[in-house]
């Protein structure tokens, strides 16, 4: 299959470079072949094995993130299906384009080193055998899942008044809105839980409670989505009840993968058309009272049913492409990162990932001035001109800024031995129940933030094992002992 696959690519790039010219040079389109190449890997690996599975944290990056931003991303950007105005700010695209694809590469590389270096199984022994074992029965555990998402549903209410969750930001940091953001994880939770029950009910011909609870699951999905205004919300919603049915132990048919396309699919296109027009009727981030706000909201459904379907698709597509494709944007902190080194002090970016390791977990309420920790507008002012946006930094342009092409390479591969502790400690580990498969999915996708900044993951970590401490000790101390029919393994 890997020399069917390099075939294939091989006679793509043939093609391809005989019809066209291309963005960053011939090198940039070869590369970006050969980097499609190397994401696959790990999944032919573990399909070979018979241990493919979507959510093995390695198959998760690849695929819902690093295969699309810079395999596909980089044929998007050579063919100019996307062509922001930073562009302009690549040095040398011949030459920035291709060593940007070999930087992803190395870090990714790094990552994989980690995850499968046997030591790193050791050390998820290890942590394994330290976990506690918590049995949680059918009725605690719906009470608690249902808790969860009325506390997380408050946070988040608190939240959205305050100008934290949503299409809004303030001009300063408040003193609880860390807090806030990481606490308004008890809905995420507590969703990965209810989910996991539902699926887990049909054990017993799912219940009529059970039932009532999808239902309200599922009215939750169209109020997140209309209100955060998120590209990926819709998309994170999916792949979560995915995970969930994967996790609950169901036996995964032809008709469920085709199931799980249609909606991945679905959930892009939706979720692009809805937030871009949401985006651009609401005008600017800027904070609206809640009246206001849903007004937003409002407008923009009174848009989308007026307009037609065809003439959406058609005027979301360039949207579309500029969502996928995150090549340029680091493209251009590789190209720059030497030259504008020593201007990162004056913007308060110089050495961002020591400096966030050690002042970010400090309250804001006992350091009133403590100065914004891992803010990309700041970047996003020295390299890109334009500090009203985030642009997609990604711990690899992150980690060559801070510490070089060695330490991109290290950096990646603790996050790699991270992931494999998760995984093998929560998924892997045998008898493996609820309140592991439960904590497993926020620490996958709320800790590595493959878009953000390296200097996030470290302060994430902390803070999320705190609400997940919390969560499972409450859930557990209240709800634990009680006898139901569901049992949890």
């Amino acid at each position: 299959m890997v020399a069917t696959a390099s075939a294939v690519l091989g006679a793509l790039a043939f093609s391809l470079l005989s019809t066209s010219s291309l963005f960053g040079g011939e090198w940039a389109l070869l590369v970006s072949l050969f980097a499609i190449a190397v994401f696959m890997l790990p999944t032919f690996y573990e399909w070979k094995r018979g241990s493919l599975d979507l959510f093995q944290p390695i198959i998760f990056a690849t695929w819902t993130y690093l295969l699309p931003a810079f395999g596909i991303g980089g044929l998007i950007l050579c063919f100019g299906f996307n062509q922001p105005y930073f562009l302009s700010f690549i040095q040398d695209p011949s030459r920035d384009i291709p060593l940007t694809l070999i930087y992803i590469l190395i870090g990714f590389i790094g990552l994989c080193i980690g995850y499968y270096w046997r030591n790193t199984q050791r050390i998820a022994d290890w942590f394994c055998s330290v976990l506690p074992r918590l049995t949680w029965e059918g009725g605690g555990a719906w009470t608690g899942g249902i808790l969860l998402i009325l506390f997380g549903i408050g946070i988040n209410i608190l939240g959205f008044i305050a100008g934290v969750f949503g299409y809004q930001r303030l001009d300063r940091s408040g003193t609880f809105d860390s807090l806030i953001v990481y606490f308004g994880l008890f809905f995420l939770e507590g969703s990965v839980l209810l989910w996991l029950l539902f699926f887990k009910s049909r054990e017993r011909g799912r219940p009529l409670f059970s039932y009532l609870v999808l239902f309200g699951l599922l009215s939750l999905i169209p109020m997140r989505v209309a209100l955060l205004g998120s590209r990926a919300e819709l998309f994170g919603i999916t792949l979560m009840i995915a995970f969930a049915f994967r996790a609950s132990g169901q036996a995964i048919k032809k008709i469920h993968i085709a199931i799980f396309g249609v909606a991945v699919v679905a959930a892009l296109i939706i979720g692009v058309i809805w937030a871009t027009s949401f985006r651009n009727i609401k005008g600017s981030e800027s904070r609206l009272n809640a009246g206001d706000y849903l007004g937003q909201v409002s407008a923009t459904f009174d848009y989308l049913a007026k307009e037609d379907g065809a003439r959406l698709l058609k005027q979301n597509f360039s949207e579309f492409m500029e969502r996928v494709e995150t090549l340029s944007s680091v493209a251009v902190i590789v190209s720059n990162h030497e030259r504008l080194e020593p201007y990162e002090e004056a913007y308060g970016i110089s050495g961002n990932i020591i400096n966030d390791a050690t002042t970010s977990l400090v309250p804001r309420f006992l350091w009133t001035d403590k100065p914004a920790v891992s803010d990309p507008r700041l970047i996003a002012d020295l390299y890109f001109n334009y500090p009203e946006n985030s642009f997609a930094i990604t711990p690899f342009a992150d980690l060559l800024r801070n510490f070089g092409g060695l330490g991109l390479f290290l950096g990646m591969a603790l996050v790699g031995i991270f992931l494999k502790i998760i995984y093998s400690s929560l998924i892997e580990r045998e008898g493996a129940g609820l309140w592991e498969k439960m904590v497993f999915y926020p620490l996958l996708t709320q800790v590595v933030n493959y878009e953000g900044l390296y200097s996030n993951i470290f302060p994430a970590l902390v803070r999320v094992a705190i609400v997940i401490v919390i969560s499972v000790f409450v859930i557990h101390f209240f709800f634990g002992s009680r006898k139901a029919s569901l049992q949890s393994r």
